[in-house]
């Protein structure tokens, strides 16, 4: 790289000595423009985040009306990216995600009915896919109708006839949502406004992901952080040991 560069810097300083026609800022900047062109190296974009339905699997074994999903690692990237999940007309589920983009959440649904998947981003909502709730995975549908084509399907759309206001997010004081009064803070349902639901929380007490269940979501006998019961974390604090929850009991290894 310096042998060239030294070759390149001469030819062009013999190129300005023979100039006599003023020509040779021009061929300096040349060089110099082809000097920094050689040096760049392009920083490839991040992927956008994605959700895939393919690394879900459902059980309906949480009781009548209920299903639960269960997103293997790589099922949302990148990870700790938020979900909503929306069987209309039910309000949409809000779920957090792991670093490594699994997931466990129960939802209020039936075999046959569609599901609607978002990506929850800091300014925005953006539309994933559509689903048959089956089981034990899901079947991918069509979204149906989006009369304003800002990729959000009506079903999930803050306000179906404007395009700039897409997803489930509330804009507040104008679209569709405003007809059911202030609604900021909350999420819309075919243009009605509704409470935002947040991820569960597990031990107290309240329904926070709007399933119709308190404390749900969470299996103490496998869960780390809930091992035998909620809050009870089986993190030993020493990072050369592997712990997990076996049959609601600490392990590490």
């Amino acid at each position: 790289m310096g042998m060239r560069s030294t070759r390149h810097e001469a030819t062009a300083g013999r190129a300005c000595r023979s100039d006599r026609a003023g020509a040779c800022p021009l061929v300096l900047a040349l060089a110099l423009v082809s000097l920094i062109v050689a040096g760049c190296t392009a920083t490839p974009l991040p992927d956008p985040p994605s959700f895939d339905g393919s690394r879900v699997m459902l059980t309906n074994d949480v009781g009548s009306g209920l299903v639960r999903l269960v997103g293997a690692p790589g099922a949302v990237t990148p990870g700790s990216t938020r979900l909503r999940f929306t069987v209309p007309p039910r309000v949409g589920v809000l779920v957090a995600t792991d670093p490594d983009g699994s997931f466990r959440q129960v939802i209020a649904a039936s075999v046959g009915e569609t599901l609607y998947v978002e990506l929850v981003l800091a300014d925005r909502d953006e539309f994933a896919d559509a689903f048959t709730v089956s089981i034990p995975t899901l079947g991918v549908i069509d979204p149906g109708g989006d009369m304003d084509g800002d990729g959000s399907p009506d079903a999930v759309d803050c306000d179906r006839l404007v395009a700039r206001y897409r997803g489930q997010r509330c804009p507040g004081t104008m679209g569709a949502c405003a007809s059911d009064g202030d609604c900021a803070g909350g999420v819309c349902i075919g243009g009605g406004c509704a409470p935002l639901c947040e991820p569960e929380i597990c031990g107290d007490g309240i329904d926070n992901d709007c399933s119709g269940l308190t404390d749900d979501g969470f299996d103490i006998q496998t869960d780390p952080r809930n091992c035998g019961g909620c809050g009870i974390s089986c993190d030993d604090g020493d990072p050369a040991t592997i712990d997990s929850c076996m049959g609601g009991t600490c392990m590490s290894m």
